[in-house]
């Protein structure tokens, strides 16, 4: 193992509501999506594509509807569970 040492902060983001959060998934994305449709709006990596979505799945901002071969494909919730709180976002963080 190697060690590892944090050498510059290069910026900061706070995050106080799942809103805030929700300004992060690009405008334009497909009804359904995956990661790399996330990645291919050129605004992250497919590798930090993975990561918002893991945290926007644990949010209750996206949901994932199947898994293909070309991993799992998304949509926003609708209804009435689509009804996002701040308890969603603390146990996300």
């Amino acid at each position: 193992t190697t060690d590892r040492t944090l050498e510059a902060v290069l910026e900061t983001h706070r995050f106080r509501n799942v809103e805030d959060l929700r300004r992060l998934l690009p405008k334009g994305l497909p009804e359904v999506f995956t990661t790399l449709d996330l990645a291919e709006t050129g605004v992250v990596s497919r590798n930090q594509a993975q990561r918002l979505a893991y945290c926007f799945k644990a949010c209750g901002l996206i949901e994932p509807t199947k898994r293909t071969r070309a991993g799992y494909h998304y949509q926003m919730p609708t209804g009435p569970s689509s009804s996002l709180n701040q308890n969603q976002l603390d146990r996300a963080t």
